[in-house]
């Protein structure tokens, strides 16, 4: 036996858009291989329909000669919206590499060219494993997981352009998935869109310029996504950073923790202040000062300062402050008010300064423009573990 299913499109019927031309159920939007065993059910590829359009599938059977059937009549119906919410509590894009180092010699050798290390990392945080079948890149490559693959709870799987070169650079035992073989990762961004079918699950664009991380421009560092267990927006480019090491850590975890930065100096007391320079061990760990010196020159600076925003020149309240961008199991907050009494955390943000010692330092402004007479007041919060 075999199932097919045809899509038609025209007036009157679910789907259709006015002037679009008819379609007619004659071609096939997904056809099923030769089944030996009857079988009266059959599972659909969910990418084989779109929500809200309307199609038909029939069923014709084969005889012993070898003759076929007519297909059978037409059961027809409206694609509903699939429910993606256990995809999207549970699935996040944790790592990109998408402009790698440039190849060595070895690797050149090997017939392998720079754009042959991209991969794409996609991890499990919830606390159950997750059935792949049906989900999909759609936009930025194009891949399918196979079906009945499942990603444990916490376990990643790594989608690559070119698994012999993966290897190579990387080493066996990556939980790779599979290769995508047409296309590459550009640059300078674009679309990242991993989808259930072809209801997007998480869907973001990537860039190059000053809101994203820059050292993931060439330099053979990756984009991580920050603190992955707390489903961050994946579009805001403050929510990533890049790799602690070169590479990136494809399959493993690149976190950081006050903890970790924290032990080689014996501190186990996020609250105490040893030198005396009014920042606390957290705070030190937030900006990436040094515990033991003095750091007051790395408290955050607020100033009225000219911002050039939409071509016009006005005159903001900003913050400056210094920055761990490793520093996944903090929030960074910047409050502003009139009178000290209502604080807004409604600033905008400008963009990041690499400080050459793994730090950046960060500037906000207020969203609207102040007048030289006009009072107002910015400070910064730091939440830790």
């Amino acid at each position: 036996m075999q199932w097919r299913i045809g899509e038609i499109a025209a007036p009157g019927v679910a789907g259709y858009t006015a002037g679009d031309p008819f379609t007619y159920e004659i071609t096939d939007v997904w056809k099923s291989g030769d089944i030996a065993i009857f079988n009266n059910q059959i599972r659909v590829p969910t990418s084989a329909t779109r929500p809200s359009h309307t199609y038909r599938a029939r069923v014709r059977m084969k005889d012993a000669t070898g003759r076929w059937s007519r297909w059978s009549p037409a059961v027809q119906f409206v694609a509903g919206t699939p429910n993606v919410s256990a995809y999207t509590s549970s699935l996040v894009v944790s790592e990109v590499m998408y402009h790698p180092a440039p190849v060595t010699p070895a690797e050149f050798a090997a017939g392998f060219g720079d754009e042959d290390f991209e991969f794409i990392e996609v991890r499990n945080v919830s606390a159950t494993s997750v059935d792949l079948t049906d989900v999909r890149f759609t936009k930025g490559i194009d891949f399918d997981f196979a079906p009945g693959t499942t990603l444990a709870a916490g376990a990643a799987t790594l989608v690559v352009k070119n698994v012999a070169a993966f290897t190579l650079r990387y080493g066996t035992g990556k939980p790779v998935a599979g290769p995508y073989l047409d296309g590459t990762l550009k640059n300078e961004g674009e679309e990242i869109k991993l989808s259930y079918g072809t209801t997007a699950i998480r869907s973001f664009i990537y860039n190059s310029d000053a809101t994203w991380p820059t050292d993931t421009d060439g330099t053979g560092y990756s984009l991580i996504l920050k603190l992955p267990s707390a489903l961050p927006d994946h579009a805001l480019g403050i929510n990533w950073r890049g790799s602690h090491t070169p590479g990136g850590n494809p399959g493993g975890l690149d976190s950081f923790s006050f903890a970790t930065w924290a032990a080689p100096y014996g501190i186990t007391n996020a609250t105490l202040d040893a030198e005396f320079d009014g920042l606390k061990n957290l705070l030190e760990y937030a900006f990436g000062t040094h515990p033991w010196q003095s750091s007051q020159v790395a408290l955050p600076a607020a100033a009225r300062q000219t911002l050039t925003v939409g071509g016009l020149s006005d005159i903001y309240l900003s913050l400056a402050f210094r920055r761990q961008p490793d520093a996944d199991d903090l929030s960074y907050h910047v409050l502003f008010s009139p009178d000290l009494a209502g604080w807004t955390e409604d600033g905008v943000f400008v963009g990041a300064t690499p400080n050459g010692d793994g730090t950046a330092t960060e500037l906000w402004r207020s969203t609207a423009p102040v007048s030289a007479d006009t009072e107002g007041f910015v400070r910064l919060r730091v939440d830790g573990p």
